[in-house]
């Protein structure tokens, strides 16, 4: 399971090696791993905030939703920047990794979530042992 959970980052570090290969931008790669990394930081930060609102159900779902929101909005903004920064084809190559990383992201959650059987997905700290 952990491994499963850390599927975006080992794409994340396989597209350095595709990246180093094709010639392609260095800067797109570095550009998207810091934001990558960033918006992990920023949802472990959410998710340990909306745990800690125990039975403020309202309030912990909004720091959920800021969460989620953020695995697109930080990785997307910094693509448009170095777009924006650099040239087409620099932008491009972020735009292509980012696309990736989050949609590994999102079909792996997807699948660990899958199976619940319609009860809700219990919140958990991204620090705590799972097997």
């Amino acid at each position: 399971m952990k491994l499963a959970r850390s599927l975006d980052l080992i794409v994340l570090a396989l597209a350095l090696v595709v990246f180093v290969a094709a010639g392609l931008p260095i800067l797109a790669w570095v550009a998207i791993a810091v934001a990558w990394i960033a918006q992990r930081v920023v949802n472990q930060i959410l998710v340990a905030r909306a745990e800690a609102e125990g039975k403020d159900a309202a309030r912990a779902l909004n720091f959920v939703a800021v969460g989620v929101v953020s695995r697109a909005w930080i990785p997307g903004i910094a693509a448009l920047v170095v777009g924006l920064l650099t040239d087409r084809e620099t932008g491009f190559a972020a735009v292509v990794l980012a696309v990736v990383v989050f949609t590994v992201h999102f079909v792996t959650n997807l699948v660990l979530h899958a199976d619940h059987g319609g009860r809700p997905v219990p919140v958990q700290h991204p620090s705590e042992g799972q097997s």
